[in-house]
């Protein structure tokens, strides 16, 4: 494991190695992509530069390549999504498609672009497909559940999010939108649970308090909802002074 991730952490420069030696190898640069895309599925590069860089290096493979390789053009159309450029991701998509990969990634990456652009009905098409063909797994449900939100089907968002915390997943958002779906039921103190475990996971969750008091306001509990607001607001939100005043 040692080797391998010292390996990883010299990826970068192996890459760039390949390819000053022979510049026209289209995997190589579809290598050091993957690499700046943090190589796991759909994980967000963790600096601009970092998607910038496996941007340009993708190009470069799909027209060294002449097109042939279905990844790469997977790989852009899923920077294409993070750069909220949703119609130059599903073009891209398009061409995976075209080029016969059909497995459950791609399926997955159009739910979620569909999500995005608020076409729900072909995003829950492409999840169908995605559990049919690889089961509920943690991006899945994630995904999902957030669309299910979306769309006020609470239950479903509550559902998905519960399965999710229950496979051991830490993850404060979970709980955030779980306590958003409970909060949209009316299930206050299932709500309040949620932020405040939210909170606890992320002390700085300024949206977790946030939301936190309007469950406390929905029940009749201005001071405590006055407390988690200031939190909220000590922590950059832009709260309305209106909300504040009516607390106070």
């Amino acid at each position: 494991v040692l080797f391998r991730s010292k390996v990883w952490e010299n990826s970068d420069t192996m890459w760039s190695d390949v390819i000053n030696k022979y510049s026209r190898c289209w995997q190589a640069y579809l290598g050091r992509a993957e690499y700046f895309m943090n190589t796991m599925k759909y994980n967000i590069p963790t600096h601009d530069d970092d998607i910038d860089k496996a941007f340009n290096d993708l190009n470069s493979a799909i027209l060294l390549s002449k097109g042939i390789d279905a990844h790469a053009y997977l790989d852009r159309g899923l920077i294409y999504a993070m750069k909220a450029k949703p119609d130059s991701a599903l073009l891209d998509y398009s061409k995976v498609l075209a080029l016969g990969y059909h497995e459950y990634n791609i399926y997955m990456a159009l739910g979620t672009t569909f999500s995005g652009i608020h076409q729900y009905d072909s995003a829950f098409k492409y999840f169908d497909i995605v559990v049919k063909m690889h089961g509920e797994d943690a991006q899945l449900l994630q995904n999902r559940g957030f669309t299910y939100l979306m769309i006020k089907n609470y239950k479903g968002s509550v559902d998905d999010y519960s399965k999710l915390i229950n496979q051991g997943e830490n993850d404060p958002t979970f709980y955030y939108f779980r306590g958003c779906a409970y909060y949209r039921m009316e299930r206050y103190p299932e709500a309040i649970n949620d932020y405040s475990k939210a909170i606890e996971i992320k002390p700085d969750y300024g949206m977790a308090y946030y939301n936190r008091s309007l469950v406390y306001y929905a029940e009749g509990n201005k001071k405590i909802a006055l407390d988690d607001a200031m939190k909220a607001k000590n922590l950059g939100l832009n709260i309305d002074p209106a909300y504040i005043e009516e607390l106070q």
